[in-house]
């Protein structure tokens, strides 16, 4: 394809790299960082692979309320059988962490 034939570059963002600014066209592979200003919500978002496992969205606060339960029920199933793989999983503490709430 000739320079001529090509459509004309659409910049939608600007991010800065080694101290320079420079512009990021719509389509660009280029993922956004913290110095990265414009139309971010329109670059590119990479997310992984493990994202096809989700299959609906759920509330922040509930995906902690429930990491929190698996985490204290584990905790409570370690304490009474002490080996190389529950001691990697208990702090010395004998009292779970708490969430601090605000």
């Amino acid at each position: 394809m000739r320079p001529a034939d090509r459509a004309p570059a659409v910049f939608i963002a600007t991010t800065r790299v080694d101290g320079r600014n420079h512009p990021v066209p719509r389509y660009s592979a280029a993922a956004p960082g913290d110095a990265t200003t414009g139309r971010i919500e329109e670059m590119a978002m990479y997310c992984g692979r493990s994202c096809t496992r989700v299959t609906i969205p759920h509330p922040a606060a509930a995906v902690v309320a429930r990491i929190r339960r698996e985490y204290e029920a584990e905790r409570r199933t370690a304490k009474g059988a002490p080996n190389a793989t529950t001691a990697a999983h208990t702090s010395r503490s004998e009292e779970p962490h708490r969430i601090q709430k605000r």
